[in-house]
């Protein structure tokens, strides 16, 4: 058995990514930082868009629980996202395979603007990067807040011993805002016996001020990717 991983990812995920670990010998705790919740937002002008942009598979799910429509082009953000869009039934699946600004990229190489009307369904909480970058490129862009990520308020007793521990601890990070909520419950445990790998250098930022054993990002923000870095960090132990 390889050491234990403390994995934050919120679901839908949550246990893809412990089942996956679990195959290739790591033992898990599960700690999910984040926690869906829909909001009450309604397409006010849902038949006038031609093209829908998720940054997160729980965008797929989102708009999924809303509305049956599935023959829009649907571009996501990554694997994870398309694989989402795909189990969602959606017939025209294009993957930017990477992060937001890979998808803005893959969105100007093959979206014409003219006649085009965007959709980007995301977390109440997006910081706007994508509709922006997009309407400064000259195209019609409609932000859709269907659904919010509510931070967890205490960690469950496991991961609580675990990170008060000696023994080094995986702890794997899937985004930003599931980093802020652990370091909101953190205080002030001791996280110098532990390693921190993050999917990107973005997710791991609000970390940034506290002391770890070694930090790795993954090399692309995919799933893939973050269970490479955590062999690496496992490697080195």
């Amino acid at each position: 058995m390889r050491g234990c991983v403390l994995i934050t990812r919120a679901e839908p995920g949550h246990q893809d990514t412990r089942e996956r670990l679990h195959q290739i010998g790591f033992s898990c705790i599960s700690a999910p930082m984040l926690t869906y919740e829909k909001t009450q937002h309604r397409f006010a002008n849902i038949d006038r868009i031609t093209h829908l942009l998720f940054t997160s598979a729980n965008g797929v799910k989102a708009f999924s629980q809303i509305s049956d429509r599935r023959n829009l082009p649907a571009y996501c953000v990554g694997p994870a996202t398309s694989a989402a869009a795909q189990q969602a039934g959606f017939s025209q699946i294009i993957n930017a395979d990477g992060d937001a600004r890979d998808l803005i990229a893959c969105v100007k190489t093959n979206v014409e603007v003219t006649g085009a009307h965007l959709c980007h369904i995301a977390n109440e909480a997006a910081a706007g990067q994508v509709k922006q970058a997009l309407q400064e490129a000259g195209y019609r862009v409609s932000f859709a807040p269907l659904y919010r990520m509510r931070a967890a308020k205490s960690l469950p007793e496991p991961a609580l011993s675990a990170l008060k521990g000696s023994v080094p601890l995986h702890i794997l990070v899937h985004s930003a805002k599931g980093a802020e909520a652990l370091k909101a419950l953190l205080g002030e445990i001791n996280l110098r016996p532990h390693m921190l790998i993050g999917i990107s250098d973005k997710a791991l930022k609000p970390l940034k001020a506290r002391a770890f054993a070694a930090r790795y990002i993954a090399a692309r923000p995919n799933e893939t990717e973050l269970v490479a870095a955590l062999q690496r960090a496992e490697s080195r132990l």
